[in-house]
């Protein structure tokens, strides 16, 4: 099973999410996170990611993080068994 977690940037809630869930080494479950606008803010959002990655080493999960953002591609919704929309802009843009 592949779960998708959609943000806007993919720089903190779907980046989260995916190091969450990845840490629970969930048997069968492949897990992964992008952004509807990663790609237009990839300079403002990426320099984040390290802090984002320090909170998550506080409960562990830092390990499971990515270190760059991803852009939604339509690859990526189309195999994904699972998405997760992280707001209602998100689920909007990819509706």
């Amino acid at each position: 099973m592949v779960v998708h977690f959609i943000c806007r940037g993919n720089a903190n809630r779907s980046l989260m999410a995916e190091a969450y869930l990845k840490s629970l080494h969930l048997e069968g479950v492949t897990v992964l996170s992008s952004g509807t606008v990663a790609d237009t803010f990839r300079s403002e959002n990426e320099p984040r990611i390290p802090n984002i990655i320090a909170r998550l080493n506080k409960h562990g999960t830092g390990i499971f993080a990515k270190t760059r953002s991803d852009q939604l591609t339509q690859e990526r919704v189309d195999g994904a068994d699972i998405t997760v929309c992280m707001n209602q802009i998100v689920t909007n843009e990819c509706h």
